[in-house]
């Protein structure tokens, strides 16, 4: 693993609801607007009685006023759920209880799979903190006996205690895109990773996702529970191969996914377990005299939990959702 420190931005999507920005608001925010809409609701009918009886305009106005509100409530109440402070035992329980999560919690709750998940179990002060001007071994060697060193090697100590168990995401976004239902199946059979032979330097092994981006053969943590297969692709030369997923679901589901494909977005949930060199065949599908097969090697973060959701990226709609 060549360990390096990258860190995207995820795109969120704006929702304003009833004038409220939910791209800004906070968790104490969201509380405090919750208890006065519901002081409104619990007091607002009794003193509409008080003034003007049983008056069916002003009834009704309240009515239509009382269900924006309600519908305010709710977006609240998952809002604040979504946001709720927790530890990382309280998140990986909440997410591998089969309680049931909103994008929003993967989102804001747990953590976005990067290098950085190699970094802390490497304990590299190095990559982790991005130090830069420490390009020799000597340079490294003698910034190890600093204070500064030590103390950042005390922080990321912790931190690799806490990492077996936090949950992490890594979100697909463009599985669906190409991929047409199966009705003989009643599902989705997705292509979640090729080895087409490109060169050994990129070659993938199984059941494994990138956490590092852009480092081809580097940064994959592997889920062990992952229920994929691999599928010869003779078509396009030997040991072509593409790794499939098969997302079961019914046909209403189905037809919902077609008609928003570019919107469906896949996350894996999995908790870190451990570092291992993973074995696997690779042929290398060039043509020159490095054509062939190899026995390629890679080390990998390992885990033996998984939850995989399939939703809407901007309704927030599950449409698959289970752990393995």
């Amino acid at each position: 693993m060549t360990s390096v420190s990258l860190k995207d931005a995820s795109s969120r999507t704006e929702r304003i609801i009833n004038g409220i920005d939910f791209n800004t608001l906070t968790y104490e925010q969201s509380e405090k607007l919750k208890l006065e809409l519901i002081n409104i609701n619990n007091t607002s009918m009794i003193e509409i009685k008080k003034v003007e009886g049983n008056n069916p305009i002003l009834i009704k106005n309240y009515n239509e006023i009382k269900s924006r509100i309600d519908k305010t409530l709710i977006e609240l109440h998952k809002f604040s759920e979504a946001n709720k402070p927790l530890t990382n035992s309280e998140i990986s329980q909440k997410v591998f209880s089969g309680k049931d999560i909103s994008i929003d919690f993967i989102e804001n709750k747990c953590k976005k799979g990067d290098a950085d998940i190699f970094n802390i179990y490497d304990l590299d002060v190095f990559y982790y903190y991005s130090l830069e001007g420490y390009d020799t071994d000597l340079k490294k060697e003698v910034y190890k006996k600093s204070k500064d060193y030590q103390e950042q090697l005390a922080e990321l100590k912790k931190l690799r205690t806490d990492l077996f168990n936090t949950t992490y995401y890594v979100k697909e976004e463009e599985l669906f895109n190409s991929v047409e239902y199966d009705i003989k199946k009643k599902g989705f059979n997705l292509t979640i990773n090729t080895n087409w032979g490109m060169g050994t330097a990129s070659a993938k092994p199984p059941k494994s996702v990138s956490v590092a981006y852009g480092f081809l053969s580097s940064g994959y943590v592997q889920l062990k529970k992952l229920p994929s297969i691999e599928v010869a692709d003779n078509f396009f030369g030997q040991g072509i191969k593409n790794e499939m997923l098969f997302i079961p679901v019914d046909e209403i589901k189905g037809l919902e996914i077609e008609e928003n494909k570019e919107d469906i977005v896949v996350y894996y949930l999995f908790k870190p377990s451990n570092k291992e060199s993973v074995k696997y065949k690779f042929y290398n599908n060039v043509s020159n005299s490095y054509a062939g097969w190899y026995d390629m090697t890679s080390k990998v973060i390992t885990s033996l939990t998984l939850r995989i959701i399939v939703a809407n990226k901007n309704s927030g709609k599950i449409y698959y959702d289970k752990i393995y």
